[in-house]
């Protein structure tokens, strides 16, 4: 009798120690593609990865309200029309070229969510990538992009993840910015 109950807490400590290493609510790879691990699956949700579609602590449907709780006032707003308005957020930050966060609302919720610069001083993570991180980093949590553009504009490399509303934008093979959203642009 003795042996099974010694068994049973083995696979039980040794079940929660390998679940320790997975961090929910972010994105991994798998195969060819990708899954959101999350203890909060709610298959009635038209998007069943909704909840690892976030930067930190702003998340895909967060109320405006509550991303401004948590960003402060924001820098710009453009009210695109009755429904959407997108709002620009500061970062704190030493870099010339200042970090930022760019969110549209739409009916009140957020609809996506970017955060741009080279190495600003948040610790804002989406699948525990952050900006600055080396491109290496992605490729270890999300593996290759799925499709990969150009952008003259900051002279780097769009990384899309489609049919996932997911893209990375790499500067000097470092993050420089990320975008998730509700649906793929």
């Amino acid at each position: 009798m003795r042996y099974p109950t010694l068994l049973f807490i083995w696979v039980v400590l040794v079940s929660n120690t390998l679940a320790a290493d997975i961090r929910m609510n972010e994105f991994r790879r798998s195969g060819g593609g990708l899954v959101c691990v999350t203890d909060t699956f709610k298959p009635d949700e038209p998007i069943s990865y909704l909840q690892c579609l976030r930067i930190g602590s702003i998340s895909i449907g967060q109320s405006e309200k509550d991303v401004e709780r948590l960003l402060g006032s924001p820098w710009k707003v453009i009210k695109k029309d009755d429904e959407t308005t997108i709002k620009v957020f500061p970062i704190e930050s030493e870099e010339q070229s200042k970090p930022y966060w760019v969110i549209t609302f739409k009916a009140g919720r957020a609809e996506s969510i970017q955060v741009t610069g080279k190495n600003p001083k948040t610790a804002s993570a989406f699948s525990s990538i952050r900006l600055g991180d080396k491109k290496t980093k992605v490729l270890e949590i999300l593996g290759e992009p799925f499709a990969t553009k150009p952008v003259e504009g900051i002279k780097g490399v769009l990384w899309s993840y489609r049919p996932f509303p997911i893209s990375i934008e790499i500067v000097d093979e470092r993050v420089y910015s990320i975008r998730v959203s509700r649906t793929h642009p």
